[in-house]
């Protein structure tokens, strides 16, 4: 078992945009700090995950159309995970996980939102998209070699929302990817992927990254 301690400062500042409605009230500047605490138990090939993490903003006042979001300077949010790491068979690795987030006196900033960075990920869903009260997670990738030098990956994620804001009664997102990974130069790690929301608020399209990793 594993039990870490974060502790970090934010600063968060905010501009008018040019389509920025006159109405719209902006979130007042402000720093924020952040406390996690966070244990893992490792059972052989399953991680089980417990986090809890609390915000306090030294300055916050009423914002959005009209400034009708309230002011909300503090918030809580936990996590239960649990992930399961197979070899179903000698350089192949399947890895499904599940989790449910869910916290107190959220808004579109402290939200356990599923973004392409991060912890909490919807493949295809775009960062930002869905800021809910509660999250339901589930998915699952599998990578393959095909190569001396090459990995296949193959993905697909479910999740289901509540936010009252929104409307969304358990509001199902879900999302499909495939991507590669190869040893770059200098020792650096290639990774590519595409992938596609096929359940998700706004429009859909093909996502396309490229990331290259150096270990420090």
């Amino acid at each position: 078992t594993r039990v870490l301690l974060d502790l970090g400062l934010e600063r968060w500042d905010f501009r008018r945009a040019d389509d920025t409605a006159e109405a719209f009230v902006l979130p007042r500047d402000t720093f924020e700090s952040v406390a996690r605490l966070e244990t893992q138990t490792v059972l052989g090939s399953t991680t089980l995950t417990l986090a809890g993490e609390a915000g306090w903003r030294a300055d916050w006042e009423a914002w959005g159309m009209n400034a009708e979001n309230a002011p909300k300077r503090s918030w809580r949010r936990g996590q239960i995970g649990i992930v399961r790491e197979t070899t179903p068979f000698p350089l192949a690795k399947l890895n499904l996980k599940a989790q449910f987030l869910a916290g107190s006196d959220l808004d579109r900033f402290s939200a356990p939102s599923p973004g392409r960075f991060g912890g909490i990920r919807v493949r295809g869903v775009a960062s930002g998209r869905v800021t809910p009260e509660r999250l339901a997670l589930v998915g699952g990738s599998f990578a393959v070699p095909v190569g001396p030098r090459l990995r296949f990956e193959v993905g697909a994620d479910a999740a289901w929302a509540w936010e009252e804001r929104s409307g969304y009664d358990g509001r199902f997102l879900a999302g499909v990817g495939v991507g590669i990974s190869a040893k770059g130069p200098w020792k650096t790690l290639l990774e590519a992927s595409a992938s596609y929301p096929v359940s998700t608020p706004g429009e859909r399209g093909v996502a396309f990254e490229v990331f290259l990793l150096r270990p420090l």
